[in-house]
């Protein structure tokens, strides 16, 4: 059995499931085909009861917050409901969420399974080492199914590597016939002669290659529409949405409570829109840079110092709504658009350092690595030239330096050779020993091509040689299905991300802008009012007074907070699943970006609503309107 740590999700149905809720028959059936799918240590009543249970206490535990702060009205209830639904519906079909995620990130993977077990029968020709290999190397869905066969071989619960690659080919012939193709050519190719097993080999990667394109096309013809939806609702209707709460607060404003707005702009539009996204934009198909950013020597403290930063920029934040509610927020004024707005830049700028932070240094790390990575099989063509000598390898290395003059792999070379010669270590010891090569470059891909390289050595320069071409092959069209997977995704994460970094929070500051100076002319003005009642009548007076009751109803600060935090939950969920499509598990690339957009979202929200509230009211004199 394959040991892992149960997920979050697997963590809360145990502790839910402890009440048993049997499912109805059909559902049962498809939480099992489910669970088995996606390796989940979970039952179909564990996963039932939490999906009726979760939603339930959260509503319970909500309504009883709520309440004892007096801020429960009909309006919350509503929306409390409303999110209780969509609580509901999200783990009951979060195990088809979770296999439909499976499916993808497996799909991406089989190109990757295919060619690491041509790598192992190109050099050993033996079908359980190219198991072993894939096993070792895949990280996600599809990796599991190669660690699980793999360890049933060892126990004997499998019989035979052609019988563990036939259980593969069974879970997966409905998702991809190509990959099952490829899987029975390499399973086919032990039995043939040297000759015609290499064309059968290079057949079955062909084969995968050119469905993993086919698959890229389809995806992105697939999306498009899901993704318009997820624009149009998820994102540009709550921002027109906003744009009209002032309006509402003004003719009805018991309709607008400060608590209704914030738990439906703050929670209940997050959520939806995370569900969304996590339906239908899955993760990049193929991700050829691979940065291991747990291998990086210091990255722990780093993390730690960041969390640290985090901390005491966040405490800053409280400070500012400390100061908020010692106002009086029936009346507003500056203070209340000030404080109000430092807490928001101070709270973004807590999370989006907490993500440079960690990334910082490093960014030029990985931008190094992803070079070395792009140079690996230029490399690789340069060592099997000079491995077909038969000189010892470190003789070989010293024939490739000056090949690779102009290239960042050069200083890879180089760390080898001074091992070797320094320190006398064999070239396995050089490259993954204690204080190896691979220790000082954190890339997956940089990983496998030097740990290959060291193993096929022991076998001879013939070997080596036979190897190092294959891998060459490998790394060129890794590096052509990331390049097609960038090109056709390109379109829909920049969609992601100008929303993200852009036109959110340029919608968001605008309405915040207006809202402020409408709230600004009506507080001044409302007292003026009442003088009006002797010429324009008690009709009218009172009409014009429920801009002045809007302020009453809805306070400014929280209309500000609501949507100022909305924005960085906004900015953050599309930017995670932005940096998700466009850099895959280039971790270090991926918080660099996500800790970027925030702080340019909370920035452009900032400048836009205090350039508008201030530029306006600057101009405008409201007392020498008082004597038109």
């Amino acid at each position: 059995m394959v040991d892992r740590k149960l997920s979050f999700y697997e963590k809360i149905c145990k502790v839910f499931g402890k009440v048993k809720i049997k499912p109805p028959k059909q559902l049962r059936e498809e939480y099992e085909d489910q669970i088995l799918f996606c390796h989940l240590q979970l039952t179909p009543k564990e996963v039932f009861s939490t999906a009726i249970l979760f939603p339930v206490i959260i509503f319970i535990i909500s309504y009883l917050i709520f309440h004892f702060l007096g801020l429960m009205s009909n309006q919350l209830l509503g929306i409390l409901i409303i999110f209780t639904s969509v609580l509901f519906y999200f783990f009951l079909n979060y195990t088809k969420f979770l296999s439909r995620l499976y499916r993808s990130k497996a799909s991406s993977e089989m190109v990757l399974a295919i060619t690491y077990m041509a790598i192992a029968m190109r050099i050993s020709h033996n079908l359980e080492k190219a198991i072993e290999f894939a096993a070792k190397n895949l990280t996600g869905p599809l990796g599991l199914d190669f660690k699980e066969i793999y360890w049933k071989l060892r126990t004997g619960e499998i019989k035979s590597a052609e019988e563990a690659i036939d259980e593969i080919s069974r879970k997966w012939r409905s998702e991809s016939q190509e990959f099952v193709d490829a899987l029975s050519l390499l399973k086919i190719s032990i039995a043939e002669p040297s000759g015609r097993a290499e064309r059968t080999i290079s057949e079955a990667v062909q084969i995968i290659l050119n469905e993993t394109r086919d698959r890229l096309k389809e995806y992105v013809i697939e999306m498009r529409t899901p993704l318009k939806m997820i624009n149009a609702f998820g994102v540009l209707m709550p921002l027109l949405i906003m744009i009209f709460l002032p309006v509402i607060g003004m003719f009805a404003p018991e309709l607008i409570t400060p608590a209704s707005v914030i738990v439906l702009y703050d929670f209940v539009l997050p959520f939806i829109l995370y569900m969304m996204l996590s339906q239908y934009v899955y993760s990049k198909s193929s991700s050829y840079h691979q940065i291991e950013k747990e291998k990086i020597k210091g990255y722990s403290t780093k993390r730690q110092i960041a969390l640290i930063v985090s901390l005491i920029i966040f405490s800053l934040s409280l400070y500012f709504l400390f100061k908020l509610s010692k106002l009086d927020l029936s009346k507003f004024d500056n203070s209340q658009f000030n404080f109000s707005m430092m807490f928001i830049v101070l709270l973004g700028l807590s999370i989006a350092l907490n993500y440079i932070i960690r990334s910082f240094r490093y960014k030029g790390m990985s931008k190094d690595l992803m070079k070395i990575e792009d140079e690996i099989p230029n490399f690789l063509t340069q060592l099997s030239v000079v491995v077909k000598t038969g000189k010892p390898i470190e003789k070989s290395f010293e024939e490739l330096l000056p090949r690779l003059k102009k290239f960042k792999i050069r200083m890879v070379v180089e760390d080898i050779l001074s091992r070797i010669r320094g320190f006398g270590m064999t070239l396995d010891k050089a490259i993954t020993g204690e204080g190896g090569v691979i220790s000082k470059y954190p890339s997956k891909m940089l990983r496998i091509a030097l740990e290959n390289i060291a193993d096929t050595y022991k076998r001879g320069t013939l070997m080596l040689s036979v190897a190092v071409r294959t891998m060459q092959e490998f790394f060129d069209n890794l590096k052509e299905i990331d390049r097609t997977s960038n090109e056709v995704l390109s379109e829909t994460a920049s969609q992601l991300e100008i929303t993200a970094s852009v036109l959110a929070p340029l919608s968001a500051g605008i309405v915040i802008g207006l809202v402020a100076i409408v709230i600004s002319m009506m507080t001044f003005f409302a007292p003026q009012f009442e003088n009006l009642s002797g010429f324009i009548g008690e009709t009218a007076t009172s009409t014009l007074s429920i801009f002045g009751d809007m302020q009453d109803q809805m306070p400014f600060a929280f209309y500000q907070l609501s949507i100022g935090i909305y924005v960085i939950e906004l900015s953050f969920i599309l930017s995670w699943f932005t940096n998700e499509i466009k850099h895959g598990e280039n971790e270090i690339e991926k918080m660099a970006n996500i800790g970027k957009t925030i702080l340019i979202s909370v920035v452009v929200f900032a400048i836009v609503s205090s350039i508008l509230y201030y530029g306006i009211t600057g101009i405008i004199n409201f007392s020498s309107l008082t004597y038109i």
